[in-house]
């Protein structure tokens, strides 16, 4: 059936047209059977990109977490404080900022060279604003819990870990041949991917349409899920395959004992540590 979902959407734009819930139900109806826990951190349908720093935090919010690697409260008020550090509280930071107010308060600059400096600017904050919290954060957790979280971000990512994490690659030791077929595999299941996660993320923040109720624009949001997850899973499964006995074997022992959690559905405003936490 996973074979069947990916034909479906790897690039029918006629389907993808007559996209519907009821289409959606149908096949998650046909998949629910095969659909097991995989009993692991696995989290499927995820919108914040490969960010560790940010999927680690996402991580640490969770109570099962902070059980599983013994933080402590303080240790918990200290992360929370340093993701929702203010500007005075970030080195350089402000210093930054004014000296690039300051360049974009010159009269002389055109339209297109203050585009250019707001852009710049935007990335400088963001480097700045993470190389902060990759400098304090590992700081407030003990050595094994840094290296328990660092299993269960892999457990999180699943296998796409095997052909971007530097420390992975470097110790499954992947051919080149090994890379290119995943990088494909990878491809090819992300031409369906893409328009789903899509219709998932609009559908998230776009008002209820005309002639749709709530309660329908949630059953096709809940649909949409399972349907990404079932072919998530299937990617994840063949890029499993295109490693040998002997790197599986390895990649099990890196992603260190299995621990389940059960997120809920990936929100595409899902920000840790927020003020409701």
């Amino acid at each position: 059936m996973g074979n069947l979902i990916k034909r479906l959407f790897a690039g029918d734009l006629t389907v993808k047209k007559n996209f519907s819930p009821t289409l959606v139900l149908v096949l998650c109806l046909a998949c629910s059977l095969c659909l097991g826990d995989d009993n692991s951190a696995r989290r499927y349908a995820e919108f914040t990109g490969h960010d560790d720093l940010f999927l680690m935090s996402c991580l640490l919010e969770r109570k099962d977490v902070q059980h599983e690697l013994k933080i402590t409260a303080e240790q918990i008020a200290k992360v929370k404080h340093i993701w929702n550090a203010t500007d005075h509280e970030i080195p350089g930071l402000v210093e930054l900022v004014t000296c690039y107010r300051k360049r974009q308060s010159d009269p002389t600059l055109s339209v297109s060279d203050k585009e250019k400096l707001r852009e710049a600017m935007n990335s400088d904050v963001k480097s700045c604003i993470n190389a902060y919290q990759r400098k304090e954060l590992p700081a407030i957790l003990s050595a094994n819990q840094r290296q328990r979280l660092t299993e269960l971000l892999i457990q999180m990512r699943g296998p796409i870990a095997l052909l971007d994490d530097p420390a992975i690659l470097s110790k499954l030791q992947l051919s080149e041949k090994q890379r290119a077929e995943m990088g494909e595999t990878v491809k090819h299941y992300e031409a369906g991917l893409k328009w789903l996660r899509g219709r998932y993320g609009r559908q998230q923040i776009s008002g209820i349409h005309k002639n749709e109720t709530q309660e329908d624009r949630q059953k096709e949001l809940e649909a949409l899920f399972v349907v990404i997850r079932a072919i998530e899973k299937e990617r994840d499964a063949d890029l499993l395959l295109e490693i040998t006995p002997e790197q599986l074997a390895l990649w099990s022992t890196i992603k260190g004992r299995l621990f389940p959690i059960a997120w809920p559905p990936t929100s595409v405003s899902d920000f840790p540590f927020g003020e409701q936490n």
